[in-house]
């Protein structure tokens, strides 16, 4: 019985895969410990290692480099000041990316709201005002 090259190959490329794959979470994972326990190494390491791919994100959601610069380094703090709630049920990567996605639709809703109120006219005219609650009353006590 002959054997399948390709299936060879294939098996021993994911036996090397599964295998740095592991090695590589388990790398991540002390990490995080570190992280955990503060060591500011392990947590620049961490940065250098994420922090490309969340600026990217964070620049599409919020399409300026400034905001998006803001919004990884508050990201970036909150995750660190969570790490405790991370519980490696999904990958570090994925767990950051949310934290990256919820800080920039933060950013964007109090920004939004920034300019509708920056739109609303103040009224400053005490007389106005005044003129406007005497046409009510005055609505008031003659009715259509």
């Amino acid at each position: 019985m002959r054997c399948n090259p390709c299936i060879s190959r294939l098996s021993l490329y994911t036996v090397k895969y599964n295998l740095v794959t592991e090695e590589n979470q388990n790398i991540q994972k002390s990490l995080i410990e570190a992280c955990k326990k503060g060591n500011s190494t392990a947590q620049y390491a961490l940065y250098q290692k994420y922090s490309k791919a969340m600026y990217n994100l964070a620049f599409r959601i919020v399409n300026n480099r400034e905001d998006a610069e803001d919004m990884l380094q508050e990201a970036f703090t909150d995750a660190f000041r969570k790490l405790g709630s991370y519980r490696f049920e999904s990958t570090f990567g994925a767990w950051l990316k949310t934290i990256v996605i919820n800080r920039c639709i933060n950013h964007l809703k109090k920004k939004s709201r920034e300019i509708i109120t920056d739109k609303v006219p103040e009224i400053q005219d005490t007389e106005i005002i005044q003129d406007s609650i005497r046409l009510i009353s005055l609505k008031d006590i003659f009715p259509d």
